[in-house]
């Protein structure tokens, strides 16, 4: 579970909210989240991404986490901010300071 002032995600439930307002993500919206979330202040590459959220067998380039970022970003609207790129590396969630 992640409580920020704008972003909530209860991950047991399923359940999202940014700003008080539900939001819904896909599947792999969800997947990516809950990682930045789990490893907080913590760079995690494309690859990274892609070797813990999609099967062996799928074929998988970088660009198909930028765009899934890109849609999770959208939904998150002013929290968006908080999912950070590292250029040439990946991304990276900060949390809102306390």
């Amino acid at each position: 579970m992640y409580e920020g002032s704008r972003l909530v995600a209860d991950f047991t439930r399923v359940s999202f909210s940014v700003g008080g307002k539900p939001i819904r993500l896909t599947r792999r919206e969800f997947l990516i989240l809950r990682d930045l979330i789990a490893n907080q202040n913590q760079v995690m590459s494309r690859r990274q991404l892609i070797d813990r959220l999609w099967p062996d067998d799928q074929l998988v380039d970088n660009r198909s986490v930028d765009v899934h970022v890109g849609g999770l970003r959208a939904k998150l609207g002013s929290a968006a901010r908080q999912i950070e790129t590292v250029f040439g590396v990946g991304y990276r969630f900060v949390p809102e300071p306390s």
